[in-house]
């Protein structure tokens, strides 16, 4: 069995990684950002939080037109929301799959990952160990949500 890497070895090449991921989404999502929807909102929950600072409004009324504004923000995003979860899936799943194990940042840092005995990673456990690291459960969750629940319902989570 060989030695664990240590830690700082992983934290960077995942941060790498995520880097390469926001990178590679950003170029994919980019021909369709421009949305005069998601503008106007950013503008109204910058003028919610001008007139917040500026007690021009109280808290509770603050919070509920904030958890409105970006309630809209999420639903118009969710074709970006989805997109990185894709990403995220091709990129961990098969770039370990398919490079023994490493991805670019595990690459650079000399790291790699395998099974307990030793073997490469089966699709499978590399598509339970992305879900489980989290970018694209979030993702998916907030779409699954998205699609599911009310405004008012969405917004008690």
């Amino acid at each position: 069995m060989s030695k664990k890497p240590y830690i700082h070895k992983r934290i960077i090449a995942y941060v790498i990684d995520i880097f390469l991921v926001a990178m590679i989404s950003s170029i994919l999502i980019l021909p369709f950002n421009k949305n005069d929807q998601y503008d106007l909102k950013l503008n109204e929950l910058k003028e919610v939080t001008d007139k917040y600072s500026k007690k021009e409004i109280s808290e509770e009324e603050y919070l509920s037109k904030f958890n409105n504004v970006n309630y809209d923000l999420t639903k118009i995003n969710i074709n970006q929301t989805i997109a990185v979860a894709v990403v995220c899936l091709v990129y961990f799943v098969g770039f370990n799959y398919y490079k023994n194990g490493q991805t670019i940042g595990k690459k650079l840092m000399k790291l790699r990952i395998v099974s307990k005995d030793e073997s490469k990673l089966s699709i499978n456990q590399l598509f339970i160990r992305t879900l489980v690291g989290g970018t694209v459960l979030s993702n998916a969750t907030t779409a699954i949500l998205m699609f599911t629940l009310s405004k008012e319902n969405y917004l008690i989570y």
